[in-house]
């Protein structure tokens, strides 16, 4: 018995020691939870990329996926200078964190408004995500 609790805690562990997320809350509450990974924020001198976890309760339907989905994760593009962003992909997981669909969309556009397809409103949740990004990251600000 002990030697299986101790593999199940070096496991464990091991298994936490090699995550490469680092998932921070930006908005909780009982049926609606909104994390980012402050490991997946790039930059250069346009654009700033990020994921950003939500849990939907209920569950989601979506026409071309099965069953209910519980979780996404979004890959975001943000241009601070024109404020307007982008979604790069989009992936669904279901109840249990089981890999449902994947969306990728591809946008390779040089004109700006294009390329950036959705503005970015005020005390919207993209609003939310890039205010909470300088939070964390005030040398990403752009004057």
């Amino acid at each position: 018995m002990f030697k299986f609790v101790l593999v199940f805690l070096l496991t464990v562990v091991f298994a936490n020691a090699q995550s490469t997320e680092n998932w921070v809350k930006l908005i909780g509450g009982e049926e609606k939870q909104i994390y980012f990974d402050k490991n997946s924020v790039l930059a250069d001198s346009i654009e700033i990329k990020i994921s950003v976890s939500q849990s939907h309760i209920p569950g989601l339907k979506i026409e071309t996926i099965e069953k209910p989905i519980y979780r996404s994760v979004t890959e975001y593009i943000f241009n601070p200078k024109i404020m307007r962003y982008s979604i790069a992909t989009i992936t669904y997981f279901d109840s249990k964190g089981n890999f449902l669909n994947k969306f990728t969309y591809t946008n390779n556009s040089e004109i700006e408004t294009y390329k950036y397809s959705y503005p970015i409103f005020e005390n919207s949740l993209e609003s939310q995500i890039l205010n909470t990004i300088y939070y964390y990251y005030p040398e990403l600000k752009r004057k």
